[in-house]
């Protein structure tokens, strides 16, 4: 009996070493479906963090490029992608308590303005807001003298200005300012009451223009809603010891200095076409026209006939190659591409009325009644473009003091058309000629 009980005893030991055997594989397994639940949610933590990082790092990348390139005078240099190569510009902030726009780098061709590939400093902002403000200021020596002079561009709490400060003669300059009444009619298009406007890229640029030894001050401005003109740059040059304005140039995506005929070149459309500008009896003045029939004569005189009006004196260049005459009156004709996606307007309309350039201008905004992003008023002429029904329209009004007359050039196309016409209607508007 004895025998069988110590058995027993035994048998039931060897049964608890197995159930505790089975119950620390039962433990062992848990732990590892636990270790593998962790890791798992682990892994999928690091990837949360991993993709908000990348979110961060991609907006933070142009303030994280900024303050390593930003020095302890609050000097920021850029790296300014060039027509022949690069170039390094010095541009400072004056008041560190501002809000600054960036400024902007590796510029597409629709933000290009007065492009140089001289040495000279210039500046480039850009505006996306009407609150932002801004203030740029660069410093070079205008006339060799040794001294360097200042010239500032900005919106700092009073409205916009350009100014230049000569150290030598401890002499301050506006050259613009949110008194527009001071300013070339042009220039205060592209400021909104006297601050800048939303959307316009602005650029400073300093070249001896006429090859005198003394820099030109070249303020640039370009609206890129402007299916027309988008481009402006105005020039001022010292006369008895003063910056005066001398003129502006027109343009429509950017504009560059070219050394050896020491002009402005200012390319039209995407056929090659270019206009050429340069200083002569202190007035900013167009003077390319042999230099273009030479490189282009035979697209220009295929691509293009001129209209001459004997009943009110006037002339213009119109295309010929595309399009086809639809009608003609004794004031003007009617043009239409031979695939009517795009129709042209000239015609006079005389002053019976005794109407000015503005309330003209005030009727076709109210007949148009819509949205007119592009508007444009002169002293004798206005613009206006907009987009209706799925068409660019832009007309360009003139009014002839002498004649006493309007005339009217007005551009209806589709979007698709908008390449082939930006240079038809640069042509066009400046090929208007009275006798």
């Amino acid at each position: 009996m004895e025998g069988i009980f110590v058995t027993v005893l035994e048998e039931n030991e060897k049964l608890n070493i197995e159930i505790k055997k089975i119950i620390e594989s039962l433990n062992f397994e848990n732990e590892k479906i636990k270790r593998k639940k962790i890791l798992k949610i682990l892994k999928i933590i690091f990837i949360v963090l991993l993709v908000i990082f990348g979110i961060l790092l991609i907006n933070n990348m142009e303030t994280i490029k900024n303050k390593i390139f930003k020095t302890k005078d609050n000097e920021i240099t850029e790296t300014f992608f060039k027509e022949n190569g690069s170039q390094n510009i010095n541009v400072s902030e004056n008041n560190v308590n501002h809000k600054i726009e960036n400024v902007v780098t590796n510029i597409n061709d629709n933000q290009k303005l007065f492009r140089t590939t001289l040495d000279d400093n210039y500046a480039y902002v850009t505006s996306n807001s009407n609150e932002n403000v801004i203030e740029r200021e660069i410093k070079v020596d205008l006339d060799d003298d040794g001294q360097k002079e200042e010239i500032s561009f900005g919106d700092g709490g009073d409205g916009v200005y350009l100014n230049c400060y000569n150290p030598t003669k401890d002499k301050f300059q506006f050259l613009l300012s949110n008194d527009l009444s001071q300013n070339p009619k042009e220039a205060n298009y592209y400021f909104d009451n006297g601050w800048i406007r939303k959307d316009v890229s602005y650029q400073i640029t300093v070249l001896d223009l006429d090859n005198d030894g003394i820099k030109e001050i070249i303020f640039s401005a370009y609206d890129s809603a402007d299916y027309g003109v988008a481009l402006h740059s105005f020039v001022w040059k010292e006369i008895n010891e003063e910056y005066k304005y001398i003129g502006n140039i027109e343009g429509q995506t950017y504009m560059y200095f070219d050394t050896d005929s020491q002009s402005v070149v200012v390319p039209i459309g995407t056929q090659g076409l270019y206009s050429e500008y340069r200083i002569e009896n202190n007035k900013i003045v167009e003077f390319s026209e042999n230099k273009k029939k030479s490189s282009n004569t035979t697209q220009m005189n295929s691509d293009y006939s001129i209209y001459e009006n004997n009943n009110y004196n006037y002339s213009l260049e119109y295309p010929n190659k595309n399009f086809k005459i639809i009608s003609e009156t004794n004031d003007g004709m009617h043009l239409e591409s031979y695939d009517s996606r795009a129709s042209i307007y000239y015609y006079i309309t005389e002053n019976t009325s005794k109407n000015t350039i503005k309330s003209m201008y005030e009727e076709n905004i109210d007949f148009i009644g819509s949205e007119i992003p592009y508007k444009k008023l002169g002293e004798d002429f206005y613009v206006l473009s907009y987009i209706k029904d799925g068409y660019i329209e832009y007309a360009k009004v003139t009014y002839n003091r002498k004649n006493n007359t309007f005339i009217q050039l007005r551009f209806e196309y589709t979007q698709d058309y908008k390449d082939i016409m930006t240079s038809i209607v640069e042509r066009m508007t400046k090929s208007v000629r009275y006798w």
